[in-house]
């Protein structure tokens, strides 16, 4: 299976490639230049989902990890008795794990981890905490401007998915920009960038160092 990081920037790539769509009908069908808006609006929702379904994978392997021995820091996630003794009459480990995986994957279904506090709560099921800390380190923003953010982009996401975008007093959709949702997933695209280094730290570190003795080589390649 591909990394959450991964499956998000194919997620993402996709999203980005309305931005195609949505020029060429304002270009070749002005007149349509409204209807075109809505492009604009289901990129917004679609990150938004991207961003979700990176969290999930985050939470899923996490706890994976926690059940296989690779990780020793798992937070408050609970699974019902019967489950456990479902796990258990798996004949081999590879099949215990397929179980659990899939009950998992059935459990995390029913939340959403794309607001400021499903972040928080998917964070703490994996045994991490202050996590707006460790973003602000790594995306070098103040802590709750990231908090902040994130929450507005995800109450427009509501906004357009439950209200259809409609301004209750107006009666007219909520005005959107290209400009607007271009800087929407470019804050979701850094977001997940950040994320994965704290959740994943192994496999950034293993990435630096790579990146280290690729430059080592080349420094020391005589000429």
């Amino acid at each position: 299976m591909d990394s959450p990081l991964l499956l998000y920037e194919r997620n993402s790539k996709t999203v980005k490639e309305l931005y195609d769509i949505y020029n060429a009908v304002i270009s070749h069908l002005p007149l349509l230049a409204q209807c075109a808006d809505e492009i604009l609006r289901a990129q917004l929702v679609l990150i938004v989902s991207a961003f979700d379904c990176y969290m999930h994978d985050c939470v899923r392997i996490g706890l994976m990890g926690t059940y296989c021995g690779l990780r020793d820091n798992a937070g408050p996630f609970q699974v019902s008795f019967e489950l456990l003794v479902a796990i258990e009459k798996g004949e081999t480990a590879q099949e215990k794990r397929q179980l659990l995986e899939s009950a998992l994957g059935k459990k995390l279904s029913e939340e959403s981890y794309h607001s400021p506090k499903g972040v928080e709560h998917a964070m703490s099921l994996i045994g991490i905490k202050k996590i707006w800390t460790l973003l602000s380190a790594n995306m070098h923003m103040n802590a709750c401007d990231i908090r902040t953010q994130l929450g507005l982009i995800v109450d427009r996401r509501n906004k357009i998915v439950h209200e259809a975008d409609y301004n209750v007093i107006t009666g007219l959709k909520t005005p959107i920009s290209i400009s607007h949702v271009e800087a929407v997933v470019d804050f979701m695209d850094k977001c997940v960038l950040a994320l994965d280094e704290i959740v994943f730290p192994e496999k950034w570190g293993e990435a630096s160092a790579d990146r280290c003795g690729r430059t080592e080589s080349m420094v020391e390649m005589p000429v």
